[in-house]
């Protein structure tokens, strides 16, 4: 089907930048091999419950058809995507979010092409390159443990990224004993405290044994993706599971220091118990 967009005029309330990467409904429509029309009727039926929590409704803009009439369309950035790729199949989900990847690809490729100051200590670059970077580093040996601590410090305050220092366990190490993995977060109080605890978190395996619960991991893993918690993204060509916008209320994606080029899921111990009862509640439909 082609189309030709004649109006993007959209609603995205709070955003900095009017420029702001979105893609519209007739591209996920032709994307995912469904009709725009169902499309657009799953979306009108998921932004009351998105505009309630989010705040914002989502952007709206029209396209010419093929008979060239006027007909609505939805412009939706990244979250609000995969928040109504919750209820596509595998299939259609998958396709949404290699076409991201493949955006993103496109927006690095573009700011590459910008050389930075001289000055800028990383702000130019993405996450995924900072930590990358930092890996590189001490997987060659120019960087130690307490070195490389530093750098990974240093991009969470100036990228407002939440801290986890994970110890390397050993069989013998008992689990009660296990130093717990903590949030921390930027303080302005203090230069010398600018990082505070505010949330204890853990890995997905040790609450599970805290807990008494069944599941393996992998498992749960399995289910919290299904209840759209947690999502499967790429980096390089390669998946990797991380915390949605759903289930930030219940965990993090966390910066491990021992391995500063991979991210870590862990989830808050406070509002495991509810995350579970969520998880374990049958679907509406």
């Amino acid at each position: 089907m082609k189309t030709r967009i004649i109006n993007a005029s959209t609603e995205l309330k709070n955003e900095p930048s009017a420029h702001k990467r979105t893609m519209s409904s007739v591209e996920i429509a032709e994307m995912t091999g469904k009709l725009h029309r169902h499309v657009l009727r799953s979306i009108r039926a998921m932004e009351p419950a998105w505009a309630k929590v989010a705040g914002s409704s989502f952007g709206l803009g029209s396209y010419l058809d093929a008979n060239n009439q006027e007909r609505p369309m939805y412009l939706l950035d990244y979250r609000e995507c995969m928040y109504i790729a919750t209820k596509f199949n595998d299939e259609a989900r998958a396709k949404l979010i290699l076409r991201w990847d493949e955006l993103e690809r496109e927006d690095r490729a573009k700011e590459s092409n910008t050389l930075p100051d001289p000055t800028d200590s990383g702000a130019g670059h993405t996450v995924h390159e900072l930590i990358e970077w930092v890996g590189a580093l001490q997987r060659l040996g120019g960087a130690d443990k307490a070195s490389t601590l530093e750098l990974m410090k240093k991009i969470a305050e100036e990228k407002g990224l939440p801290m986890v220092d994970i110890p390397v366990s050993t069989e013998n190490t008992p689990a009660e004993k296990r130093p717990c993995i903590e949030k921390l977060t930027p303080s302005p109080a203090k230069e010398k405290d600018k990082c505070k605890i505010v949330r204890k978190a853990y890995t997905l395996t040790d609450l599970l044994k805290i807990h008494g619960k069944k599941y393996t991991a992998a498992q749960f893993n399995q289910l919290l993706i299904e209840k759209g918690f947690m999502e499967i993204l790429y980096r390089n060509g390669e998946p990797y599971k991380a915390i949605a916008l759903k289930g930030l209320k219940y965990g993090v994606n966390s910066i491990r220091t021992d391995y500063p080029d991979r991210l870590l899921p862990v989830w808050y111990s406070d509002t495991f118990p509810r995350l579970v009862e969520l998880i374990e509640e049958p679907d509406p439909f």
